[in-house]
This record gives structure tokens, sequence and C-alpha cells, in this order.
């Protein structure tokens, strides 16, 4: 599972102050660094398994359409009547559908475009009353915000900023997805990478954060600022954070020594224990959703698709 990545010549890309130039860290990639540090380093370094890398899947096209619909919406910085919001989502989505996921026109597409069309509107018209509910007063969409890890700047969007009567915000990450279970176990058991970093992005102090999942009209969080049913989690953000800290200190430093770990490659449960013994997180590796079996070694023992 260890594979040595110093015929790659990777000394460079860490050297002091190189690295920051060209980090690409985000709570996403963190996800993916923790997961598997080879599959995470051929994409720092822009290495392609194929020409169809980047070309989105349908999955994808529908999360990335369902994000502009939203967006569309809540971008104007207040919270619109729940009624108003479904219409504008219905307008939004006609409008983007053939430029962002052209393939639902397709006739044997109708009934899918249909179902996605109204869930998408009936999330914009649920978010518009939960955000009320809550007592947001304003809102912003895509905004960049940012903090550090092992001196480097991670760097994302929220997907929306939620603040309520004393200007304090509240982090929303959209997925488009129907996934809860997964979700509320990485919530209870500390995992969410992403959350975790979310609620540090926004000066550095820990901040109530959620998904929602789009296709659901379902808000998970920890958090009973949102108003929602919360998800009981056995240790603090600040327990998480520092775990979050650890984990990619000990991933970098192995990388800067000239290591990458496919994950994919070693027993699952005995790296889960490991981790645990020193305190890191422990991301299951995304090798179903993954370009590189071939490079890793992967495919050859049977275990790619």
């Amino acid at each position: 599972g260890e594979i040595s990545i110093k015929d790659i010549d990777v000394t460079k890309y860490f050297e002091q102050g190189a690295y920051d130039k060209s980090a690409k860290l985000s709570p996403t990639s963190l996800s993916s660094l923790f997961g598997c540090s080879f599959k995470w380093l051929l994409e720092q370094l822009n290495v392609s398994a194929s020409d169809m890398m980047n070309i989105q899947n349908d999955g994808a096209l529908i999360g990335t359409l369902a994000h502009q619909v939203l967006e569309d919406i809540f971008a104007q910085g207040s919270i619109p009547e729940p009624d108003d919001a479904s219409a504008q989502a219905a307008i939004s989505f006609d409008k983007r559908m053939p430029e962002m996921a052209a393939e639902l026109l397709l006739p044997e597409n109708s009934v899918e475009r249909a179902n996605i069309r109204a869930r998408v509107i009936s999330a914009a018209s649920d978010l518009a009353r939960r955000f009320d509910a809550a007592g947001f007063t304003r809102l912003t969409c895509e905004e960049w915000i940012h903090t550090t890890l092992d001196g480097i700047k991670v760097n994302g969007r929220a997907d929306v900023i939620a603040y309520d009567g004393n200007n304090e915000p509240h982090v929303i990450d959209f997925k488009y997805s129907y996934a809860r279970n997964y979700y509320q176990d990485k919530i209870a058991k500390g995992r969410d990478i992403q959350l975790i970093t979310y609620s540090r992005m926004i000066d550095n102090k820990p901040k109530p954060v959620a998904y929602y999942l789009i296709p659901m009209s379902r808000m998970i969080t920890a958090f009973p600022a949102f108003g929602v049913e919360t998800v009981e989690i056995g240790e603090s953000l600040d327990e998480g954070w520092e775990k979050v800290r650890k984990t990619c200190s000990s991933e970098l430093h192995q990388l800067r020594k000239g290591e990458a770990l496919a994950s994919g490659l070693v027993d699952e449960k005995v790296r889960e224990a490991e981790r645990g013994e020193l305190g890191l997180i422990h991301e299951s590796p995304p090798c179903r959703f993954c370009d590189y079996a071939s490079l890793c070694g992967l495919n050859a023992l049977g275990g790619g698709e």
C-alpha cells in the first residue's frame, strides 16, 4: 500500500514557500488527502490517467445544476417567501438546465427531468421556510472563506452563509444526495472533515455548520441554531478541529518524506485501528470514484471498477 514517490521529485513541490503558491487545499481536498494521499498527490501534480477524467458524470451535473438554481435564488441576500422561492426556482431550473444538464432534455429522460425539477423547487421553498424560522436575516452565497492548516491556506466557497439578528454566521453546505445516514454517521463520529473545516473558516473561530440534502429537503447538523433535530456528537468542534489539524500534518509529513499511501491496497479495518490509536481521523479510501486504480495497482488486484 505504501508507494515511494521519490522518483516523481516532489522535493521542490514541498520546499518552504513553494507549496503555499500551488496549494489546492480545500474542505473537499482534505477529505481526499485523508482518504488516499496517493490519489491526492497525483491530482496536485496534474497527473491525468485519462482524458475523460475532467468530464462530470450525470450525478455531478445534476448536483451542479441544483446548486446553481439555489444560488440564483438566495444570492440576492434576502430571504424570499416560500412561494416566491418556488416560482424563482422553476424559472431558474428551466433556464439553466439546457446549458448545464442538456441530457435531461432527451425524451427518455423526461420523467427523471420532471422529478429532479420538482425536488429542486421543493428544496428552494423548504430552505426559505427554514431560514425564516431559524431567525436568519440575510444570506451570502459562494463566498470565499479560508483558514490555515500546517501553515498552508485552506480556501473554499461556502454554498450559503446565513446571518442571524446578531450578525452571527452559519455555514450551510449543499449536497445533492440521499445518503442521510452516511452524513449523520460522519457527524456523530467526529469524522466529518468538511463541516469541521468549514466551521473554522470564518475568523478562525467555531461557527455553526450544517449539510442540506437537496433531493430530500433535509438539514443535517449538530447545532440547534438551525431549528432542526440535531445529531448527537461525542466530541466538541475544538476536539474535531484538533484531529483535522493533526491528521493533515501527519499526511503532509509523509508526503514530504517521499511516501504516499494508496489506501485501497491495505486492510481498511487495520488502518482505521492504527489511525485511531494515533488520534488521527480515518477516511475511507475513495476507490469507487477514482481514476488512478491502474496506477496504484488496484485494478491488477481486481479491486477497481
